[in-house]
């Protein structure tokens, strides 16, 4: 997996209304994705192999409310006291999985660094002209898409999650070999 991100370096407070653009563009290799299994109520992983994932990513599993698809933060890959070990991941222990996840395929978010949380996000996947668009004050995980045809959804499981330190775009939104334009107002 490789992607690139091309954009202006932000001070560490922009100014608010500052608007900054960006482009994230994916090469022709996926990102990583490993199965995963996980018990109700529990923050660690285990996986079939963690190669390639980092703290901080962005995953989606469905082990939200009745099983609904949710997004989860990695804390740790491997074991904590620094052994290699391919097959934990640990989640943020104040968001544990609500239902036992079982042998579930993923991959982490696209990530573009952050200073701070934006207001809003807006995205334009080139290849398509699908575009996605999240304000600050709709649920994480979630967008405005507006197709190349002009149909529009609100989806609550394939959008943005904006954090204080990153912007995290689903994986379904940029396949391979494509450009996603990024505008970030802050």
């Amino acid at each position: 997996m490789s992607y690139t991100v091309s954009m202006p370096t932000v001070p560490l407070v922009p100014t608010p209304g500052r608007v900054v653009s960006a482009t994230v563009v994916n090469d022709a290799t996926a990102q990583p994705s490993t199965t995963v299994t996980g018990s109700a109520a529990g923050t660690q992983l285990t996986t079939a192999d963690n190669t390639g994932w980092t703290p901080t990513e962005i995953i989606q599993l469905p082990g939200g409310t009745a099983g609904a698809l949710d997004w989860y933060q990695i804390r740790t890959c491997g074991v904590p006291i620094g052994t290699d070990n391919t097959t934990r991941v640990d989640i943020r222990p104040n968001k544990a999985l609500t239902v036992a996840v079982s042998a579930v395929a993923t991959q982490p978010y696209y990530r573009v660094k952050s200073a701070t949380m934006p207001t809003k996000v807006s995205l334009l996947n080139t290849a398509t002209g699908t575009s996605y668009e999240w304000q600050r004050g709709m649920n994480q995980n979630s967008a405005v898409v507006t197709t190349s045809a002009g149909a529009r959804t609100v989806p609550s499981d394939t959008g943005i999650v904006c954090l204080p330190t990153s912007i995290n775009f689903h994986p379904g939104m940029l396949a391979a070999n494509q450009t996603m334009l990024v505008t970030i107002t802050y």
